[in-house]
């Protein structure tokens, strides 16, 4: 009775407010993990495979704020909740003494395991749920004499997709997210793989 009272447009304003509510319980249910400009969001340790001007960069996070970053014991690749592969390519190689400096543009994918993953198998780590993606800019520093080197990654997150923990729903991130990953890492001396690192990243804001 009462939305025969009322004009055909109200009854149309009264639909979208309706639809708009429903739409923010939904969006209200899912917890979005922000990434806070200056404060260690995630933890990483993995390998990478270098071939040509490619470099596969693999691995899990052994933190991630907010979320456990393990389901089970021993705290390693085997129950890692979240992994990460990153593609790139190099763009530019400079030598300055005992250092290369590489700087590589790429993607990274994370993943909400499926699999227990594991460094035997790098593709593994790249088979579980993708919850998000950014594209990635990387320098390299290595010093040539000793094997190791450290690592800059600026990260700007194009796509975050809703996933399901323990019953909650989350959101890694949101589009336009940036972090920047800081990473150290040692030269494999027996190959594969190529090399080991392991790191930690910070939130610095959006664009």
């Amino acid at each position: 009775m009462f939305l025969r009272r009322l004009s055909p447009l109200a009854v149309i304003a009264a639909i979208a407010l309706t639809t708009v509510l429903a739409t923010a319980q939904i969006s209200d249910d899912v917890q979005h993990v922000r990434f806070t400009e200056d404060v260690v969001a995630l933890e990483y340790v993995g390998n990478v495979n270098n071939s040509g001007a490619n470099s596969s960069q693999f691995g899990y996070f052994s933190f991630v704020t907010q979320l456990p970053a393990f389901n089970g014991t021993p705290e390693d690749a085997a129950h890692a909740n979240f992994t990460f592969f990153t593609g790139t390519v190099t763009q530019r190689v400079t030598t300055n003494g005992t250092l290369r400096i590489v700087d590589r543009t790429g993607t990274t994918t994370v993943y909400l395991a499926t699999l227990p993953p594991t460094f035997a198998d790098p593709d593994s780590f790249r088979s579980g749920i993708p919850i998000q993606v950014s594209t990635m800019q990387q320098q390299v520093i290595l010093d040539t004499t000793t094997g190791d080197f450290s690592v800059v990654n600026v990260n700007t997150v194009t796509d975050a997709s809703t996933f399901s923990l323990a019953g909650q729903d989350y959101q890694l991130g949101k589009p336009g997210d940036r972090f920047r990953t800081l990473l150290r890492g040692k030269t494999n001396a027996a190959p594969p793989p190529g090399f080991f690192m392991a790191g930690y990243a910070v939130g610095v804001g959006k664009n």
